[in-house]
C-alpha cells in the first residue's frame, strides 16, 4: 500500500520552486501602488521611482511614539487595561467622565512612527511631482528582492535598484541618471513628527519642524552621516553611508561642476545626497534604537537580501499549481505566493 501511494508522488518530482516563485514578480507599468521591501522587523514601501517621492512610509517594530498626556493628566491616570470600561464591553468605548482629553489620548497612543521619507527632489529642493515622471518600468523579483524601477524625468531616462537588508533595518539603493549626473536630482531624506495623521501620501505630520529635532554628525572622510531623532520621549538613529564622489548636507549647490555642502536649510529636518559625475549614486540609510556600527554597501545588501529569500523560498512549504486542468490555477497559486512574500516582509519578525 506505501508503494502504491508513494510511487506517484516520486514520479511527478520535486516542485520547481524557482519557476513557481518568479511567475508571479510584481511588473506593471505606472504610478499607482507601493511595493513593501521588508525583512519581517523593517519594512520600507517603494513607489515608481524606487524610493518614496510619490508616496510611502518606512516603518519597524520597535519604532513607536506616544504624544504627551494631555495638561493636568499623569501616567498614573492611565488604566493598566488601557480602557476606561470596567465591565462587559458592549459597544464602542465610552469616554471617561470628566477626563474626555485622556481618553482620546489612549485612543491615539502609542502609535507606529514613520522613521524617514526618502524621495527624489530637484536641485532647488521642489517636490519632484508625478506629472513629471513618465516611461514607468517596474519589477519587483520575488527571488532575490531586489525591486527594480525605470523610468523618465522631464524625458530624461533613470534606473533605480532598491533591496532591504535581510538582518538590518536598512535600505540599500543604486540609481542612475543623467539628471544624477548634471546635479538636476537629488535625493532628499527627511523627517515628520510623528503622527496618526493619514491625510498624506506619506504618514506623520509635517508641519511641526519645531516638536522634534534631528541631531546630524557628518563624517566626511568614512562617507558616512549619524542623525539623532528626538520626538518627545522617542529617540533613534539613522545612519547613511554612501558611495565615492558623493556628497551630503542639509542644502547642496554647484560650483564650476563640483558639488558643494552648504549646512544651513530653513526646513531643520531636510538633508540631501547627491552623485558623483558618473550619473551614479549608491547609498544605504539605516535605522537603529541604538547607533550602528560599520555599514554594508549596497552590493553587500543586494548579496545578503538574495541569499536571505533564496532560502526563504526553497525551504519550508510550497505549492505549485501549474499542472491544473483549471484555469484558475495561476490566480489562485498567485494568492498564495504573494501571501508568503507579504507574511516574510511585514509579520515574521520578533
Amino acid at each position: 500500500m506505501f508503494t502504491l501511494l508513494v510511487a506517484p508522488l516520486v514520479a511527478v518530482g520535486a516542485i520547481n520552486r524557482h519557476a513557481g516563485v518568479t511567475r508571479h514578480n510584481l511588473e506593471w507599468n505606472d504610478l499607482r501602488g507601493q511595493v513593501p521591501l521588508g525583512n519581517g522587523e523593517f519594512c520600507f514601501n517603494a513607489d515608481a521611482t524606487g524610493l518614496q517621492t510619490l508616496g510611502g512610509s518606512t516603518l519597524s517594530h520597535w519604532a513607536w511614539h506616544s504624544a504627551p498626556l494631555p495638561p493636568g493628566c499623569t501616567p498614573a491616570d492611565i488604566p493598566p487595561t488601557g480602557t476606561v470600561e470596567t465591565s462587559r464591553i458592549q459597544g464602542p468605548m465610552r469616554k471617561a467622565a470628566a477626563r474626555g482629553e485622556l481618553d482620546a489620548w489612549m485612543f491615539r497612543n502609542p502609535h507606529p512612527m514613520n522613521l524617514a521619507r526618502l524621495r527624489f527632489v530637484r536641485a532647488d529642493g521642489t517636490p519632484l511631482e508625478s506629472k513629471a515622471v513618465g516611461v514607468i518600468s517596474r519589477r519587483y523579483d520575488l527571488w532575490t528582492g531586489l525591486h527594480t524601477s525605470r523610468f523618465a524625468v522631464d524625458g530624461q531616462p533613470a534606473m533605480v535598484e532598491t533591496c532591504v537588508h535581510p538582518k538590518l533595518d536598512l535600505v540599500a539603493v543604486r540609481a542612475e541618471s543623467q539628471l544624477l549626473r548634471e546635479g538636476q536630482l537629488v535625493v532628499a531624506l527627511d523627517f515628520p513628527y510623528p503622527s496618526v495623521n493619514n491625510t498624506s501620501p506619506w504618514v506623520g505630520d509635517w508641519n511641526r519642524p519645531a516638536a522634534h529635532t534631528s541631531g546630524l554628525t557628518v563624517h566626511a572622510n568614512a562617507r558616512r552621516a549619524d542623525i539623532r531623532r528626538t520626538a518627545d520621549a522617542a529617540t533613534y538613529q539613522v545612519s547613511v553611508g554612501w558611495g565615492e564622489g558623493g556628497v551630503f548636507g542639509k542644502q547642496i549647490e554647484v560650483e564650476d561642476g563640483k558639488p558643494l555642502a552648504i549646512q544651513t536649510a530653513a526646513w531643520t529636518h531636510t538633508f540631501r545626497l547627491m552623485g558623483d559625475r558618473s550619473g551614479r549614486l549608491e547609498f544605504v540609510c539605516a535605522f537603529s534604537d541604538e547607533l550602528p556600527g560599520t555599514l554594508p554597501t549596497v552590493a553587500a545588501s543586494q548579496q545578503a537580501a538574495a541569499e536571505h529569500w533564496k532560502h526563504f523560498w526553497t525551504t519550508g512549504g510550497a505549492m505549485d499549481l501549474s499542472q491544473s486542468k483549471d484555469p484558475r490555477w495561476r490566480e489562485l497559486e498567485r494568492r498564495i505566493v504573494l501571501s508568503q512574500y507579504q507574511m516574510a516582509a511585514q509579520s515574521a519578525g520578533g
